[in-house]
């Protein structure tokens, strides 16, 4: 079984027919390639603008060199070596090749095979070395004819590293020397991590199942995010098969143009595609003499899955055997496409001298399609028969050549020239190659079309030697755009939607659109009567306000008079008797202090005299805050004092008013007592009235700057930050500095009926714990939470289904002084652990934070608001 390691830019997805071929044909071994380095880890072990050298092949200096005479290879003049064997450009291009691969490219084995015909540059990888013209390149990237680069000694010859240099096939056959073609192809990134292999077909996913940004370890581990959640029944396209560092299997899928990745283990039966393998432009001659090479060639080409090996093979007589007399080529593949080369040397598909007689030869190709099946890895591999031809090696000495030249080609500065050679007394002819000079004079550039507003230009500049020429885009302007607003509609005038034209070519980008008027919309609105003014109704526009009629009268409503006035319009009422006074003092109607209580949420707490509650009958509060108005009717006492408490304010609130009102029953009548407050106002008291208790400020301060991070990371109430009025001596009675977070995240224990697959903290209106359980059965469930030596227990009731057996728990009973506390989850059923126990604090939610700036700041904030809660609450 070979593990194959492919860029992860490739994507297959065509299904077409595999040709399986008969028994007859020899099995090819299909070996593990060694791992090594990836592109990201090459790049960070030698840094662009770096120099190799200093003595250590596997480092480098800030020092450039400043001798390139006769050095020896060993490294001795200050150049790095490798291996003793090459320095400079070729010895840097052989130690990246060595480090990726994990074997010597010098070597023509383990998969490393050096090719001198210019054609190897057909089939150029990244991985692979090439030589030109006295200078080594560590080929990184190959989109057609483009070719992207690593060097070292390329500036000024002083060792320097270079990442991303790019020049043209065209460019490289020009004084080619040399490919040495590496064993697979380089990788790059968090696959290159993984083991790779060549997958096509379809999946349907067992139930339903998160696609993942890439195959992470239990789909939690790294920043693998959720693509999208597929249902059972969908039916999913592979384009590739993934083993992870744990050994788990991942299929590559496509999902709404995003490359994406799903558990092997969650899908049902796998139905693989089909190929089909051909060959085309195939020459090799019918028959040769004795002494003669036998060259063949041809361009093999798979429409489905990559090609993994390609033979070719001589069998005596006419037809094709089990045992090949000779076999000229046994290549391990890893692409769409493979040439077979034409050439009079025994390498590339070409079979050397052959005795007198009758053959067959034959090309195959084999594809390779892996996937998983009982949790097993399943190897599915077809063998494709190519080209099949039979010759005769005849008795006739060979010619003794006498050549003419018979076409000449010359060569120019961007395309070869030739000459033919043909022998006189046989007919054999050859070509000797003329390299083009690459001394391109290249002319200005000429625009050639202007770009508009919709339309791309090009202009072109023009080799003066040959037909080289250079084409560059010049991009579309796009429209500039001038607003034309939206014009109402009233009840007689024809209105506008809002619409935009281009102020340069004048076309309409957005298209007004009449709105027709409105017309009138007569309402009945009744005015009231008063005290004493009749009332009456009016019938008019309820747009415009064009009065139709009047009509309805209604006689004045009289005074209605409450404790002497009038409830309306307030006027005293004639002879009216004040009734005796309310109570006073400390039993007066009235609140008589607030204060915060910290938690997982704010509290604010409105205190009431205990004489108070004694003097009224049915004392009770209501709160009116936010969207809710709240009505509390509990109260705790302590001390002769009387406390009803709001809680569930959230930091970025602190700056909102709550509107409280105290009501009670005196004599019969209820009376009223109305108070406004907000809870940063504790804060500023506590700043104003307490500023030598430091660590009370401190922790003000710091909820004050939870708060407003609290606000931008919400996007609320931004014009009013709640720490806006602090001054620069209260600012800095706060935590400020580099904070350093530790993370306690781990599991212990071992899982039976449930598992943890995920934890977070919601940081909405609360400093909220959410732990993602999966559990297949909640009979006797509950969530064991101990923080500081406290237990929480949350009944099965109160998970939240996700679906799939997952659910979310969330534990709110978090202090504010507990954000560096370690929490720990276990889920029990029946009261005895049946998972991991889970560890888990807010500052390892912190350590991991990065990325979103706001989030990272709100995190930072709330730290130190925590801090501070822990320094002063101990």
């Amino acid at each position: 079984m070979r593990k194959i390691n492919r860029p992860i830019f490739r994507i297959l997805s065509v299904l077409l027919i595999l040709i399986l071929i008969a028994g007859c044909l020899p099995v090819l071994p299909i070996s593990a390639a060694a791992k090594g380095l990836t592109l990201d880890q090459l790049m960070a072990k030698f840094p662009d603008g770096k120099y190799w050298n200093g003595g250590d092949p596997d480092s480098w200096t800030n020092t450039p060199c400043t001798h390139h005479g006769n050095c020896p290879y060993n490294g001795s003049c200050g150049c790095n070596s490798f291996m003793g064997m090459s320095i400079q450009c070729m010895g840097f291009a052989e130690k990246l090749g060595y480090d990726a691969t994990g074997y010597n490219p010098r070597l023509n084995a383990n998969g490393w095979y050096t090719y001198t015909s210019v054609s190897a540059l057909n089939n150029l990888k990244p991985g692979d070395i090439v030589r030109r013209n006295g200078h080594s390149m560590y080929v990184i990237g190959v989109e057609g004819e483009t070719v992207i680069y690593g060097d070292c000694n390329s500036r000024n010859r002083s060792c320097n590293i270079r990442w991303g240099g790019v020049t043209t096939k065209s460019n490289l056959r020009n004084y080619f020397e040399h490919v040495r073609s590496a064993p697979f192809p380089l990788v790059s990134g968090y696959l290159g991590s993984c083991e790779a292999y060549p997958s096509g077909g379809t999946v349907v996913p067992a139930g339903e199942t998160i696609l993942k940004t890439y195959p992470c370890h239990e789909n939690v581990d790294g920043d693998s995010q959720d693509v999208t959640a597929v249902t059972s029944g969908m039916e999913l396209t592979v384009t590739g098969l993934y083993e992870n560092s744990v050994g788990e299997y991942w299929y590559e899928t496509v999902w709404d143009g995003t490359v994406c990745y799903i558990p092997a283990s969650s899908t049902a039966d796998f139905l693989p595609m089909e190929s089909t393998v051909s060959i085309t432009d195939v020459s090799a001659p019918a028959n040769t003499r004795y002494g003669s090479g036998f060259p063949i060639k041809g361009n093999i080409t798979s429409d489905g899955l990559p090609l993994s090996h390609v033979g070719a093979y001589i069998f005596a007589g006419t037809a094709v055997s089990e045992t090949p007399y000779m076999t000229s080529e046994d290549t391990a593949v890893d692409s769409l496409t493979y040439s077979i080369y034409g050439s009079t040397v025994d390498n590339n598909l070409t079979f050397g001298r052959l005795p007198q007689g009758d053959y067959t030869y034959l090309v195959t190709a084999t594809v390779t399609n892996y996937y998983i099946a009982d949790g097993e890895l399943v190897t599915d591999q077809h063998i494709t028969r190519l080209q099949q031809n039979t010759f005769t090696v005849s008795a006739s000495l060979p010619c003794s050549h006498t050549y003419t030249a018979q076409e000449t080609w010359d060569a120019t500065c961007g395309d070869d020239g030739y000459t033919t050679y043909v022998c006189s007394k046989c007919s054999f002819a050859y070509t000797q190659t003329a390299f083009a000079s690459g001394d391109h004079v290249m002319g200005d550039w000429n625009v050639v079309q202007e770009p508009t507003c919709t339309e791309v230009g090009y202009e072109i500049m023009n080799c003066q030697g040959c037909t080289l020429a250079y084409i560059h885009s010049l991009p579309a302007t796009g429209h500039s755009e001038v607003e034309d607003a939206a014009v109402s509609p009233d009840c007689t005038n024809v209105g506008l939607t809002a619409g935009s034209h281009c102020e340069i070519c004048g076309e309409i980008t957005v298209a007004r659109e009449e709105i027709p008027p409105l017309g009138h919309d007569f309402q009945s609105n009744i005015v009231a009567p008063t005290c004493t003014e009749q009332g009456y109704t009016t019938y008019a526009c309820s747009l415009c306000g064009e009065i139709d009629e009047i009509t309805d009268y209604v006689d004045a409503a009289g005074h209605d008079y409450v404790d002497g006035k009038c409830n309306v319009c307030g006027e005293a009422e004639p002879d009216y008797e004040k009734p005796a006074e309310l109570p006073s003092g400390d039993a007066e109607l009235k609140f008589t202090a607030a204060s915060l209580t910290l938690g997982a949420d704010l509290k604010v707490t409105f205190t009431v005299n205990q004489a108070t509650v004694d003097a009224y009958e049915n004392v009770y509060a209501v709160f009116n805050f936010g969207d809710q108005e709240i009505s509390v009717t509990d109260y705790t006492v302590s001390d002769g004092k009387c406390y009803f408490a709001l809680p569930g304010i959230a930091p970025r609130m602190m700056n909102d008013q709550i509107n409280a009102k105290l009501y009670g029953t005196f004599e019969g009548k209820e009376h009223v007592f109305a108070y406004s407050y907000t809870a940063s106002k504790y804060c500023y008291q506590v700043l104003k009235y307490y500023e030598s208790n430091t660590k009370l400020c401190t922790l003000a301060v710091d909820l004050l700057n939870f708060a407003a991070a609290h606000q931008k990371y919400m996007n609320y109430n931004m014009e009013n930050p709640v720490n806006a009025e602090l001054t620069d001596a209260q600012k800095a009675m706060g935590n400020s500095g580099e904070q350093t977070f530790t993370s306690v995240m781990g599991q212990t224990g071992e899982n039976m009926n449930a598992t943890f697959s995920g934890v977070t903290l919601t940081l909405s209106d609360a400093v909220i714990v959410r732990y993602t359980v999966k559990c297949n059965d909640l009979t006797g469930i509950t969530l064991k939470i101990t923080v500081e030596g406290t237990e929480y227990i949350i009944p099965a009731s109160e998970f939240i289904a996700a679906g799939s057996g997952t659910y979310y728990v969330n534990f709110t009973q978090l202090k504010a002084r507990q954000m560096r506390e370690t929490i720990e989850a276990t889920v029990c059923q029946n009261g005895e652990a049946t998972s991991k126990t889970l560890s888990f604090s807010v500052e390892s939610y912190a350590a991991k934070t990065t990325g979103d700036a706001d989030l990272a700041a709100l995190v930072q904030a709330m730290m130190y608001y925590g801090d501070s809660a822990k320094a002063f609450l101990g």
